[in-house]
């Protein structure tokens, strides 16, 4: 894996100056990769100081004396394995970087909410045993109040941009929007308001937030 690493000469650091501190940062991801794979000591203690230098460095560009002061502990993070394998990194990373580890955090699979436009959910079209259906028009919002029946066996939840893709679900959900009176509109002149109304006469509709506020008659927007 190829890293940046500042040697010499003295870098010299001005506050406001933008450096390019990514690659030498990835040499210490490097290394700690290196001695979770092969418990190596030997190596690894003998660049623990460089890597350590990149850190510093780093640190004097993107922190302000008094901002170092509040750093007070340090958490390791996404850690795979036997975590008392790790006992010596931790004692050589306190001793040398005069803060105490005060949590090592596993490695392990979270659903986290998305950001309203960044999400990978609104691609899943599988329908499972239970099929909810969730209304993805251009504004949407909210959607992550949804997240918890992904969570249920046998549960599917798409998110559904056109008719053709509403097929037969057992649930219809109009979530919230980022602009009612448009999404609406959007809903309307793609087909899916009028094949929403032909489903609900077997098939639950909710809405939420501004999806509640569509299913309302009339929808107005007060000066």
């Amino acid at each position: 894996m190829p890293c940046c690493l500042y040697v010499t000469p003295e870098l010299e650091i001005e506050s406001g100056d933008p450096y390019l501190v990514s690659y030498a940062l990835l040499f210490v991801v490097a290394l700690c990769d290196y001695y979770e794979y092969t418990k190596d000591d030997a190596v690894t203690e003998d660049l623990f100081d460089t890597a350590k230098r990149q850190i510093d460095i780093t640190e004097r560009m993107l922190l302000e004396p008094e901002e170092k002061e509040r750093v007070k502990g340090l958490i390791i993070n996404k850690f795979r394995g036997d975590e008392t394998i790790l006992n010596p990194g931790i004692e050589m990373l306190e001793n040398k970087g005069n803060v105490p580890v005060v949590g090592v955090v596993p490695y392990m699979e979270l659903s986290l909410e998305d950001e309203d436009s960044l999400s990978d959910r609104f691609s899943n079209q599988k329908e499972g045993l239970i099929d909810i259906a969730v209304i993805h028009y251009p504004r949407i919002s909210n959607f992550t109040d949804f997240n918890v029946f992904e969570q249920m066996e046998e549960v599917s939840v798409r998110y559904v941009t056109s008719p053709d893709k509403l097929h037969d679900p057992d649930l219809i959900i109009l979530p919230g929007s980022k602009n009612t009176m448009a999404d609406l509109l959007w809903m309307r002149q793609n087909g899916l308001e009028a094949m929403i109304k032909r489903k609900a006469a077997s098939t639950p509709v909710w809405g939420i937030c501004g999806g509640y506020q569509m299913l309302g008659a009339p929808t107005m927007r007060p000066l």
